[in-house]
């Protein structure tokens, strides 16, 4: 079936990929043209998934037994598994796309919301579950190709108090996102972690409740290869009633903003800022979606990453 019979093959393709680039739901109808339009545009709907809802992890899963899985290796380059997605189609997915350049996997076993004080008592009552279901499948150390930018929670995936960051799984990682667990650095002896040669890119969320001690805290073990540690604070439980007025009242706050700690250092919200606040060209904006876009990176987009450096330079031209 020839979709444009005046144009040259090679045109028609780039038209039709081109499409497939700017909206998922044209590369889906694409990519029932035909054959040869479908192989075309396999490669853009699998280059990054997404996987929000328990429905999709089902979906995908199932597509996973209708191909090769050389399919899946060749083609599924980033994948995102947002938070409430089950351990269970984690494995199955990980198990058949192992040669990620990117993966965030924000899922918590079910055994984490179980109340306890320690991080010891969050990884003995998960252990039984995460660590048997990952031994079985091999998934942190089968990656013939280790990931560059990885966003998890290390104690979860590696199942130890203590993560260590010499392990296989971290040695080619040049962007990493620490999610959910800045209430455990000061318990972590950071094994390995100023020897990541490859990191350039380092963020970690953070209550404005919270001591600003951990950030120095953490800044003192990074490797000499950091350009970027980008910390996105949230309400948490605090008294403030924004996190505008953090920032508007909180005099170190304000130093970490403007580069004075740090110049690698960037501050982030994960809400958006009123539009007179002072500070909003200086800290960059992250809700919830937006981060979620950051990890389903395409090649050439814009990201967090981008945005924090642009911040950096900003401040350096001042």
């Amino acid at each position: 079936m020839e979709i444009f019979p005046s144009l040259p093959q090679d045109i028609a393709r780039l038209i039709l990929e081109c499409s497939a680039e700017q909206d998922r739901n044209s590369a889906l109808t694409l990519a029932y043209l035909s054959r040869q339009v479908r192989s075309w545009i396999d490669q853009i709907i699998y280059r990054s998934v997404v996987i929000e809802h328990p429905r999709q992890a089902e979906a995908f899963c199932w597509t996973l037994g209708q191909r090769h899985k050389s399919f899946f290796q060749t083609h599924v380059h980033t994948i995102c598994f947002a938070y409430g997605i089950s351990l269970r189609h984690t494995v199955k997915i990980l198990s058949v796309c192992d040669r990620l350049s990117s993966l965030a996997c924000w899922i918590e076993p079910a055994s984490r919301l179980l109340p306890t004080t320690t991080v010891e008592a969050t990884v003995t009552r998960v252990q039984p579950h995460l660590f048997t279901m990952l031994s079985e499948a091999n998934i942190v150390s089968s990656f013939e190709y280790p990931p560059r930018r990885l966003s998890c929670t290390l104690h979860h995936l590696q199942c130890t108090t203590d993560p260590d960051f010499s392990a296989p799984l971290l040695e080619n990682v040049t962007h990493l996102d620490l999610y959910r667990e800045s209430q455990f650095f000061y318990d972590w002896s950071w094994k390995g972690f100023c020897e990541m040669q490859n990191l350039m890119y380092l963020s970690f969320d953070l209550s404005i409740a919270a001591s600003l001690d951990v950030i120095t805290y953490v800044l003192a073990f990074v490797p000499a290869s950091l350009r970027v540690c980008l910390v996105l604070f949230h309400r948490g439980d605090s008294m403030f009633g924004s996190i505008d007025d953090f920032f508007e009242t909180d005099e170190r706050m304000q130093a970490m903003v403007v580069g004075d700690v740090d110049r690698r250092l960037v501050i982030g919200s994960g809400e958006a800022l009123k539009r007179y606040s002072r500070y909003k060209h200086m800290v960059l904006e992250r809700t919830y979606k937006d981060v979620l876009k950051d990890w389903s990176y395409s090649l050439g987009e814009e990201d967090m990453w981008t945005v924090a450096q642009g911040i950096i330079f900003r401040r350096w031209q001042r």
